[in-house]
């Protein structure tokens, strides 16, 4: 097992801020790790164009501008894990969280059910 003991989320989100760069797996996609890693300024590797669930990864990707679909997996995540661009992406990653647009699509959708 690779680790012996669940992390508290503290100690979590503090290994995920560590990283270089998050794989987004599939088929299934990696959802709230990735957002935590955006929050935390980590780049996402992701191949959305495999996942059998929603692409999230690749949908974020795109909203924040650095849309790679279609992009090889494996260099993409090289690329980002080199590129260290932890405080550009955390910036950038605020829009995805305090999106006005998203909050009152959401209340749309809200008030019609």
């Amino acid at each position: 097992m690779f680790l012996n003991d669940q992390l508290s989320y503290d100690e979590y989100m503090g290994l995920v801020c560590e990283a270089d760069v998050t794989l987004d797996p599939f088929p299934f996609g990696g959802g709230v790790t990735i957002l935590e890693s955006l929050f935390c300024g980590v780049g996402v590797a992701t191949d959305g164009e495999k996942q059998t669930v929603f692409a999230l990864a690749s949908g974020w990707n795109k909203r924040l501008g650095r849309d790679s679909r279609g992009a090889d997996y494996v260099a993409e995540a090289i690329r980002i894990a080199n590129a260290k661009v932890k405080v550009k992406v955390k910036a950038e990653a605020f829009g995805l969280f305090n999106d006005k647009e998203s909050i009152v699509e959401w209340e749309g959708l809200l008030r019609r059910i």
